[in-house]
Formats: structure tokens, sequence, C-alpha cells
């Protein structure tokens, strides 16, 4: 099985840089356009007084709220994240009990390089999301804070520990022996940003025998695998990877998946020994008792 592809994670970097785009550009009035000329003329200190004076109705506009705006054309457009981040702290003094003006500090601090802030704002963006009221703005929102803070936080790379080439052969195990089923030759490549592997199987005879997409969804905090099995026209299996426990000798994650209304749970843990990688996969039995039913040993080619 050959390698991945990630899309949930893309289209949800995306969205963050639409929400940039978008808050750049749709000002209601002037407002952003008379703050943004005392900014360069005075300075953002001057910026903030002259908003006071400016802002009279106090109703919070979400994306659009003028200091929202204001912050990424200043940070963007001006290249000033110092600035933009007072501009966004000010918003978030003004609506402490909103989500969004934390997610848009986050955005100015990792313009900083200061990622530990940015973090915590993120997870305080995050942990308000259920009390705003647009629902929609809501959700696309926790999708951006979400994703940017897997990606400070290094969630998506969990199995970037796969990538690369190996020679792998199946056993299946039963009554604690050891049988061997086959031996592939795997690659598993990763997207730009290591959200997504896709991973290629090629048989002994160097046959395509399948291929399966994993990638990370930052929202659900599991990898989403789709995979396609040559030999078989049942379109794609899909099921769902979650990381259990991580070291640096071992993982274990927990796929779960669904066929004819069946809920289905697998064990896979993966041991890491001097470069090379023995993958167990467990599954239970009718009493619920769980056993190693195969295993895959795989050695990384150079």
């Amino acid at each position: 099985m050959r390698s991945v592809i990630q899309l949930r994670l893309f289209l949800s970097m995306a969205l963050i840089f639409f929400f940039s785009a978008a808050i750049a550009q749709n000002a209601s009035d002037g407002t952003v356009e008379k703050l943004l000329k005392v900014y360069k003329d005075k300075g953002v200190e001057a910026t903030l007084i002259a908003y006071e004076k400016e802002n009279t109705s106090k109703e919070y506009e979400g994306l659009q709220e003028p200091l929202n705006q204001l912050g990424y054309r200043i940070m963007n457009g001006e290249n000033d994240p110092d600035a933009a981040a007072k501009i966004f702290m000010a918003q978030i003094e003004e609506y402490p009990d909103k989500p969004n003006p934390y997610d848009s500090y986050a955005d100015a601090m990792m313009k900083k390089g200061n990622e530990e802030e940015a973090k915590k704002h993120l997870q305080k963006s995050i942990s308000l999301m259920d009390n705003w009221e647009d629902k929609e703005a809501s959700k696309n929102l926790m999708t951006a804070s979400k994703s940017k803070l897997a990606r400070l936080e290094g969630k998506h790379k969990s199995m970037d520990f796969l990538v690369g080439d190996w020679e792998m052969k199946n056993y299946s195990i039963k009554d604690g022996e050891k049988t061997l089923r086959f031996s592939d030759d795997v690659s598993f490549e990763s997207s730009k940003y290591n959200s997504v592997i896709i991973t290629r199987f090629i048989n002994e005879e160097d046959k395509f025998e399948g291929t399966q997409i994993m990638t990370y969804n930052a929202v659900n905090d599991e990898f989403d695998v789709m995979r396609v099995d040559n030999n078989l026209m049942n379109g794609f299996e899909k099921s769902t990877f979650k990381v259990k426990e991580s070291s640096d000798n071992k993982i274990v994650m927990i796929e779960t998946s669904e066929e004819n209304g069946v809920k289905k749970t697998v064990k896979h843990i993966f041991n890491k020994k001097d470069g090379d990688l023995e993958w167990e996969i467990h599954e239970k039995d009718k009493s619920d008792k769980e056993n190693m039913v195969a295993v895959n040993i795989m050695t990384k080619k150079n």
C-alpha cells in the first residue's frame, strides 16, 4: 500500500487564509479606512483612541468587526504584527466572551513567532466557540482554530515515522503460531504540510495491489483513512485512526470502522526497533477478548 493524501486539513488551512482575506477586504463602511489612515499617520496608540471615538454602536459584528479587519490590514498589508497584536488585544478587551478575537490575536502571535502565546489564545477561542450565536461562523472558526492549534502542537505529524520505503512481510497469528501470508513493498509519502500520508502497496510480482489515503482531521483529533483494494471492486473502505498512546519507541492507535451497520474496532501497535518497525494488529473475539491476529514486520529500505 503506498501512501496518503490529506485533504481536510488542507481545506481547513485554506479557510484560514480565506478568513484573513475576507477580513481585510469587506469593510461595511469607511471606518477601517479612516483608522488605517490614522495608523499610518500617527501610529497604533492614536488609532485605538480614534476607534473609541468612531465606534459608537458597540454591537459586535463578528468577522466584520472594525478592529478585526483593521488588525489584518495592518498585519498583512503593512507587515506590522506588533501593532496588529495591540489591535487584536483591544478587541479581546472589548469582547472578552467572543472566540474570534482570540483566534485573531493568535494569528498575530504566530506571525511574530510566539507559538506558546498563539496556542494559549487558540485554546481560549475554542473554549468559547459553543457560546457564539452564529453557528455557521462558529463551525468554520472551530475548524480554523483547531487546525492551527494542531499544526503548532505537531499532531498532524503523529504518523510521520511511517514516511519512506519499506519491505513488509505480513504474518497471520493463530494459536500463537505465526504464518507468512504475503510480502509487499510499501511506500508512505507525506504531503507538503505533513498532514496527509499516501500509501501504495506493490506485491512480489511488482504489481500494484492497493492504496491508502490517511488525512489528519483536526476537529476530531484523528486520522480519516480511505483504502482501495486493487483486487476487489468494493469502492472505498473507510475508517478512522486515533492515537491513544505515544512514545519514542511505541505508538498505539485505535481504528474504528463500520460494516453493514456494525461498528468494529481494531488496535494497532507500532513498535520501533532500531529503525525497523513491528506493526501488531489486535482484534476482539466473540467473548470480547483481545488477540493479536496479524503482524507486519517492516524493514526500511536505504
